[in-house]
Formats: structure tokens, sequence, C-alpha cells
């Protein structure tokens, strides 16, 4: 299975330094151990899909089977999760499947101050952070906006509210940071790769990834119905859209990190900025769960087109939510901070996510992103559409059984109430699967089980049989590409060779994204000169300083513009296996 950020492991490797997913990384290598990488990548693919959908079904506030399975309808298929399966963000949705418990967790200390559910909570959101670091602040403003709502509507009894929840807040936040310290305190001290990320990323990173509006509803409904991711604008695969023609009616309805941050600048926020819908602007489009800045490059089909009158549907889902709301306000005090909290945590989420790309929210995240090392770790402005998803299948489960217990008590109903309920079970039912119709149907063909040519295994086995390798170099020379052996409507993806080869891979780190500047790196600086430089350049002896014994050269994309490595001094060519050429260089022993 391909992603773009997902390149078909063959071999899923041991981390090689400690980051925030250095343990599941160390489970996901001993599972392929055991039953092979490519087994391990579907299992975890059926684990995101069928976890998501079992977190968020087990953490609705509500009681009844079918509220439920719409919360779970509305988590588990929709443009958010679309859009990064496509992208490959693996690890994101593996962390955004947990979200649901860390919530329940979280609802459960604020409601019952104990050390004991102060230290699941705290767990849990460990856990978060462990499979997607970004959803370590999105647990966060979860907590901040719950703990306020469930604080002011203590009313008279505030201070004693406060004084019972101090010392569970206390346990939990020692509990937070004893199981996160391995990667927060790089990140505090500006060192492993992840702080190096934080750190480099700019304001063109946040315009690069930033949520995009739908074309004709604008952001802020785009990103309500779950749409906005950056890659959605990319063209690599189909919007969801595409599969769910009144979405917006729907919703209306219901060590490494170091290395990350300090690389992150403000040219990121722009480069991966939340893009708008071309027709209705951004808000609608990030409303939708549109936005994702990838959905700009053209790469895959946008779930709007399977989902033509997507607004539509949202607008049932949106409505869905509110009527969530009323209820719990008017009717329920035990859900009255629930759902007052969510809809503050909701708005939240909506000007985080709007970034950069609107001139209302563009001075708050570039404050942000100046004053709030950890935040700039974010970047790409679409993942608060995680928080928007998860508080929509709260809050419209709230509002699917507020309707059906109005039904129960009504007097004298004018049709059977048996059959208003049905009507009312399938509506519930229907407009959010309706809504998330991209993920149906083998995804439409867009996502499709790929091989690796032959030829690949018998360049793997000749660089085996050697006893002293050292690097080998991956050509051609781009991070992303598209390959032709990926059958996926969006072929471009990360180099598979570090994955599949079993030696050491020398790779491009450079995303080529415009307005982000590419990894500062000897390796990097090294491949860049040689490929610009072409025939002119000394190839053996520079890649003799990085140890690079052997070159690999896939037949893709420019590979035919690195022809003249047959006549490099010192460089001979091994054997051409029909989709890969390999050259060994005579300077490396």
């Amino acid at each position: 299975m391909f992603g773009t950020d997902w390149p078909g492991p063959r071999n899923l490797p041991f981390p090689s330094e400690l980051s925030s997913s250095a343990p599941f990384e160390l489970l996901l290598a001993l599972i392929s151990k055991a039953i092979g990488g490519e087994a391990a990548g579907k299992l975890l693919l059926l684990a995101i899909l069928f976890g998501a959908a079992f977190t968020s079904y087990s953490a609705a506030p509500a009681t009844s089977f079918i509220p439920k399975a719409a919360a779970a309808a509305i988590y588990s298929v929709n443009p958010f999760v679309f859009g990064r399966l496509h992208y490959g963000q693996w690890f994101l949705l593996a962390g955004y499947a947990v979200l649901p418990w860390c919530l329940a967790r979280i609802r459960k200390v604020l409601e019952q101050p104990h050390s004991i559910n102060a230290v699941w909570a705290a767990l849990s959101l460990a856990l978060v952070g462990a499979l997607a670091i970004h959803l370590t602040l999105v647990g966060l403003l979860i907590w901040a906006s719950l703990f306020l709502s469930y604080f002011v509507c203590a009313g008279a009894g505030r201070m004693a509210y406060l004084r019972r929840q101090l010392p569970s807040l206390a346990v939990a936040a020692v509990c937070l940071f004893a199981a996160t310290a391995y990667w927060t305190i790089p990140i505090l001290a500006g060192s492993g790769s992840e702080a190096s990320v934080i750190s480099s990323t700019s304001a063109g990173d946040l315009a690069a990834y930033s949520a995009i509006p739908d074309p004709q509803l604008g952001l802020v409904t785009n990103l309500l119905g779950l749409y906005g991711f950056w890659a959605e604008a990319t063209g690599r695969f189909t919007s969801m859209k595409s599969f769910v023609p009144g979405w917006p009616a729907i919703l209306a309805g219901s060590g490494s990190e170091a290395s990350v941050i300090s690389n992150t600048s403000a040219a990121d926020l722009a480069a991966y900025s939340a893009i708008p819908d071309p027709q209705l602007g951004l808000v609608p489009n990030l409303l939708g769960l549109y936005g994702f800045w990838a959905e700009a490059t053209g790469r895959f089909t946008s779930m709007k087109s399977f989902v033509p009158i997507w607004p539509a549907f949202l607008a049932v889902i949106l409505v869905g939510c509110g009527v969530g709301i009323v209820a719990a306000v008017r009717q329920n005090k035990g859900l009255r901070p629930l759902a007052i909290g969510l809809a503050l945590a909701a708005l939240a989420a909506l000007v985080l996510e709007m970034g950069v790309s609107s001139p209302v929210t563009a001075p708050i995240v570039s404050w942000l992103d100046s004053h709030l090392t950890i935040y700039r770790g974010m970047r790409d402005a679409g993942k608060w559409a995680a928080m928007l998803a998860l508080i929509y299948s709260q809050l419209a489960s709230m509002g699917a059984e507020a309707m059906a217990t109005r039904l129960r008590v009504l007097k004298r109903p004018r049709l059977p109430t048996e059959w208003v309920a049905a009507v009312l079970s399938a509506v519930v039912l229907a407009v959010p699967l309706y809504y998330g119709n991209g993920l149906l149907f083998g995804m439409h063909g867009e996502i499709k089980p790929s091989s690796y040519p032959s030829g690949w295994y018998a360049a793997d086995a000749a660089l085996s049989s050697d006893p002293r390798p050292g690097r080998t170099l991956f050509l051609p020379w781009h991070e992303y590409m598209s390959y032709s052996f990926v059958r996926n409507q969006n072929s471009v993806v990360a180099p598979p060779a570090p994955m599949f080869f079993s030696v050491p891979i020398l790779r491009s780190m450079n995303p080529e994204v415009p307005g982000v500047e590419g990894p500062v790196t000897r390796d990097q600086a090294t491949v860049d000169g040689l490929v610009a430089a072409g025939a002119n350049a000394q190839w053996a002896p520079d890649l003799a300083s990085l140890g690079v014994k052997y070159v690999l050269l896939a037949h893709e994309l420019d590979w035919g513009s690195f022809k003249y490595l047959d006549s490099q001094t010192s460089m001979v060519k091994v054997r051409d296996f029909g989709p890969i050429t390999m050259y060994r260089n005579l300077l490396v022993p």
C-alpha cells in the first residue's frame, strides 16, 4: 500500500533516533519482523479505520445505538481521513484514532477528579502524542476548553470545583511530563530532529501548508465539513466532494522533533496553509473538513467530486451539532459543560486552521509561530480539522439522541412514532456515510495495492551480496515524485528506496515546495551540487567523501538526464535491471 508519505515499506526499520514516535516505530518494526513489512502496513491501516470507529462510538455522549453509530460514521469517514490516507500520513491517523478515547478520559477526570482518572487522562494524551506529536496540542486545547467550561458551569461552586480539580491537574501534569519526557526534553533543549524541524518552520511553511477554501463556499464551510487539507489543491487525488455532491447540506445537520522545529519558518506557514474553496471561500471549506494544502496540488481527486452537493450535507451535520448544543444547555445539566466546552474548542480549532489563509486570523497564528516554539511543529494548519471532526461526532450524537428522545415523548403524533423514528435513524446514519463516501467502494479506486518491479528485488539482492556495501545513493534526486508502478490515482510518493533496500540509502530530503527552503545538510548540499553540475561534476570523489559506494538510478521521471553517469571517471555500470540501474563507485573499497 502506497501513500505520499507512506512509500509502500517492504521493511519497517527499527527507530534510528529517539523521537516522539520511536516507541510506535519499534512496535511496528517488531510486528514487521514477525509478519513482514507489507502485512504490517495493511494491519496498521485496518487498525486505524476500525480503531477510529470504535473509539468514537465508545466516547460518544449518548446511550442508544443510532446516535453512537452516527458519531462513529462522522469521525471515521470524512474528508479529513480521506485526504490524509491519500497523503500516507498514517501515523497522524493513528493518533487521530486514539483521540476520542483521550477525550473520554479527559471528560472523566473533569467530572470525577481522582488521581487514577488523572493518570489515565495523562497517559491517553501521551499515547496520542507518541502516535502523532501534532495532536498533543489538539488534546491540550480540548482539555483547556473543557476545564474552562466545567469551571464556569459550576456556578456558585466554582471555587470548590477548582479545589477538587487542582490535585488531579497536578497529578496529570506530572504523569504527562514523565510519559513524554523522552521527546519533550530534547525539544525544550533544542536538540533532536523534531526540534530541528520546529525551529526551521517559517511563515512560508504556514502559507504553503495552510487550509484551503472551497471554490464556491469559502474557507469556513470547507473547514466545518472537515475539508481544507492543503494537499487537496495539488490535484494528486480526487476530492471526496466528488462523491458527496451535497456535502454542505449534510454538514449543517450534525530527537527528530528538535530538527523539525529548528527548520520550520514563516515560509512553512504559508506553504502549508489551508486552502479555500474556489466558489465558497475559506471558512466553508474548513467547516467541511476540506482545506488540506495538498488538495491544491492536483495529485489526488478531491472528495468533493464524490459529493457534488457537499455544502447541503454539511449543513445537515452542523444543524445536528447545533441541536445537540441547544438540547444539552437547556435540558441536560450533566452534558451542558461538555457541549459548551466542545463549542468553544471548535471555534478555537477553526481560527487556528484558518491560520495565515485569512487576514483575520493570520496575525494570531503568526504571533503563535513567533512566540510559541512548540506551535511551529503544527506547520500544516489542516491538522486542526482532526479536532473539528472529533467535536462534530460528539455534538451530532447529542443532537441525534435529543431528537430521538423528543420523538418518544411526543403526544398524539400525526404519524406513527415508529415510522418517524425509522426515518430519523436512516437520515442520521445515511447523511454522514454519504458525506464521507469517498472512503467507501474501495475509495472509488483512488488507492490500490501496488507491487514493486522484479528488477528492484534483483538490485537489492546484488547490493546484499556485498559484505561491505557502504551507502547507496538513490536517483532521481527528488524527495517526492511519481513512480510508474504505483497504481494509486496519486502516484507521487516519498522515496520508497530506504524502506525497500537492505542497505543504507542516501536520498533527497528536499520536498521542493514553493516558498519552503530545503534542509541544509552536507549530504543534501553535496548531491544538490552534483546534480546541478551534471556531466561537468566529478561524481566519484564527491560521493566517496560521503561514503557512497553504489548509485541506484530508478527509471522514473527525469532519469534520462543522468545518462552521463555511464561515462563518469571511476564510476562503473554494474547492471541495468530494467526498471533500475546500478553503478559502482570505484573510489570506495
